[in-house]
């Protein structure tokens, strides 16, 4: 038994996959399907959509203890 794991999109029902895993599907006997589903609500936080998809940030410094206690 082999596993082969791969992200696929579904248009109109259809899984679209690459010629690759389409042929792989198509020479097994079974397959297991898991079904992921990733829907965006209209109201999740922006804190929510970062959490959930983090962006690099090329140059970070961190604050320092004094900076992040400091009052204006």
């Amino acid at each position: 038994m082999s596993k082969i794991k791969f992200t696929a999109k579904v248009n109109h029902g259809k899984i679209e996959s690459t010629q690759e895993h389409q042929e792989e599907i198509q020479t097994a006997e079974t397959i297991e399907i898991i079904i992921n589903r990733q829907t965006i609500s209209s109201n999740q936080s922006i804190i929510y959509r970062w959490l959930n998809n983090p962006f690099e940030i090329q140059i970070f410094v961190p604050l320092t203890r004094d900076e992040v206690h400091e009052s204006n």
